[in-house]
Formats: structure tokens, sequence, C-alpha cells
């Protein structure tokens, strides 16, 4: 999972929606890609941090910090979810 977000990034782009079932395993379990993009969204490659107004992904796998508003840097949006996902 974290190669897959590791992906997109060096591609600049944030995915908005990470969760499990965004997830997708295929040949008995040993290759999975991401999916649903709907919400991603490509980003300048000078910039460290996003603000964001308004909420857009699955409300259950938002860090709290995101729902509060608050301004993040590119490693709090993605561990902070992926940390959610270990413990699924």
């Amino acid at each position: 999972m974290a190669a897959a977000v590791a992906f997109i990034h060096s591609k600049n782009i944030v995915h908005f929606d990470l969760k499990p079932a965004n997830f997708l395993m295929f040949e008995n379990k040993q290759k999975i890609k991401l999916s649903d993009f709907g919400l991603a969204r490509e980003v300048e490659q000078d910039k460290s941090h996003i603000s964001r107004f308004g909420q857009c992904g699955t409300i259950l796998y938002m860090a709290p910090d995101i729902t509060s508003f608050q301004t993040q840097t590119f490693f709090d949006l993605i561990f902070g979810r992926l940390g959610l996902f270990s413990t699924r």
C-alpha cells in the first residue's frame, strides 16, 4: 500500500480518499493496486503543505486533524491514514 501511495506522490498526485476499499488485491493477494481517483488532485511539485477548505473523502478514514481543517504536510496526510489501515 505504501508503495502505491509513494508512486502517485512521485507523480505529484494526492489521492484524498485512501481507505482499504480503494486498494484492490490481485494474483492471490500478491499484487495491490490503488483505485478510485475521483477526489485525487495534482499538486505543484514545490508545495510541501496542503490547505483544504471543506472535507473530502470518507469521514471514517479521515485523521482528526483533517476534520478540524488544519494545514497538513504530505507526511502527516499519508502516514496518519496508513497507520489506520495497519490496525484493520
